[in-house]
């Protein structure tokens, strides 16, 4: 693995010929997590997604950084839902971003990103990964994409 640093794929698209040292075969950089996402069932026609009691709630976890989707490839990205403590649902999630040689183009969207999920009973909860919390209410409906804390940069 790399050096614990997250790769800022911003400063590979500003020098396109750079070498990069993770560029080799399977080697890669690990990037925390930045941005957790509660997820439910789609809804009727879209417009919202549905948390349910006793079925499963969906995690998603994105890693801190900016990642070119031309020059980054995602080698590792885990999630997992530990069982819940009363109202709290502790998160748990890996990232490691590898390059790939060639020109970077300047958009973030080469992280990817990771899901889990678990069934929940009714009642309140708090998604906790790091300094990163997610109140959410089971049953209840959320904005299509789900409800987010954190960023990815």
């Amino acid at each position: 693995m790399g050096d614990g640093q997250a790769t800022d794929a911003r400063d590979d698209a500003a020098r396109p010929d750079a070498a990069r040292p993770d560029a080799e075969a399977g080697a890669c950089r690990v990037a925390e997590v930045g941005r957790v996402c509660v997820r439910g069932t789609v809804g009727e026609g879209g417009a919202t997604e549905e948390l349910v009691a006793g079925a499963a709630v969906r995690f998603q976890l994105f890693p801190k950084g900016c990642f070119s989707s031309s020059c980054s490839v995602v080698r590792e990205a885990r999630c997992d839902v530990g069982a819940p403590t009363g109202p709290d649902v502790p998160l748990t999630g890996a990232f490691c971003i590898g390059s790939v040689e060639g020109p970077c183009t300047p958009d973030c969207s080469g992280g990817g990103f990771a899901s889990c999920e678990r069934s929940l009973d009714a009642g309140a909860y708090t998604a906790t990964l790091g300094g990163l919390t997610l109140a959410f209410t089971v049953p209840s409906s959320l904005p299509p994409g789900g409800r987010c804390v954190g960023s990815p940069f």
